[in-house]
């Protein structure tokens, strides 16, 4: 999947023009992230994706499906749809990604074949791609009506996991509501580790306000509001490329994994 640059095309013109006689815009944030009313993006084109935050995520449309992936094409999965129950050729369809003018978002084949759509109606809809890895579509009162859910699937060095806040992964379950694997910071202090439901690895740390912080010294920690340590992994000195995959719940240091967390009874959940 090669990377591409972005350009938004009007679904009547070939260059982006206007939506609803208005100048089409690079959007929210000065990004050009997202998808206007009687915009669409197109398979096998130079317009074919999205991006946010100079690719921190972005969402391409392939043949038959589009996927939203972090860290660009090359990178993890975080959400995707496909026809599955329909089985198609890889080859050079222009599927098409459209924002319809009645509010619809959807995912089309060059034969008018409907392949996915958001199932949202009314005017003035756009889809944003969010920095945080979440994608939505907002009407124009900039309320959210439709949103894939979706997070950060790793967690970077310096990076910091608040309390109350949780990382998603929805790739196993792409037509399901509940995610497939998450990583949640609770309230409590406690960070647990969860598989399709289930309880698969925690901290049994329980000091109210507590988050995860991914140190720059490769040191995953879970530190009190006070400051004080209350849990940490011990790879102090993996060094400045370290990075926690929940995906797998494992801390890698660039492709060595230095770290993974034991997911017990539970693990069986997570495959």
């Amino acid at each position: 999947m090669a990377l591409t640059r972005l350009v938004l095309v009007a679904s009547t013109v070939v260059a982006m023009s206007t939506v609803a006689g208005q100048p089409a815009r690079a959007a929210e944030g000065g990004a050009r992230h997202v998808l206007y009313a009687g915009q669409q993006i197109v398979a096998g084109t130079t317009n074919d994706s999205l991006s946010v935050g100079n690719h921190a995520f972005e969402l391409t449309v392939y043949p038959y499906y589009m996927e939203l992936d972090q860290n660009g094409p090359m990178g993890p999965a975080v959400w995707a749809t496909d026809d599955q129950a329909k089985p198609h050729p890889r080859h050079a369809d222009h599927t098409t990604l459209r924002m319809q003018r009645n509010g619809n978002l959807v995912l089309l084949t060059s034969h008018k074949l409907k392949m996915w759509q958001s199932g949202t109606r009314g005017k003035g809809y756009r889809l944003v791609l969010l920095p945080g890895g979440n994608m939505v579509i907002r009407n124009s009162h900039d309320k959210t009506v439709w949103a894939t859910h979706t997070t950060s699937v790793l967690l970077s060095n310096g990076h910091t996991l608040n309390s109350g806040r949780r990382l998603t992964y929805r790739w196993g379950y792409w037509f399901h509501p509940a995610p497939y694997s998450s990583l949640t910071m609770q309230r409590d202090g406690n960070l647990v580790y969860r598989c399709r439901g289930l309880t698969a690895w925690a901290t049994r740390t329980h000091v109210s306000g507590s988050n995860l912080t991914m140190r720059r010294d490769g040191n995953l920690v879970v530190r009190g509001p006070a400051g004080r340590i209350l849990w940490r992994s011990h790879t102090h000195g993996a060094g400045l490329n370290t990075y926690l995959d929940i995906r797998d719940m494992q801390l890698k240091s660039g492709i060595r994994t230095v770290w993974s967390a034991d997911r017990g009874p539970a693990a069986y959940a997570c495959i």
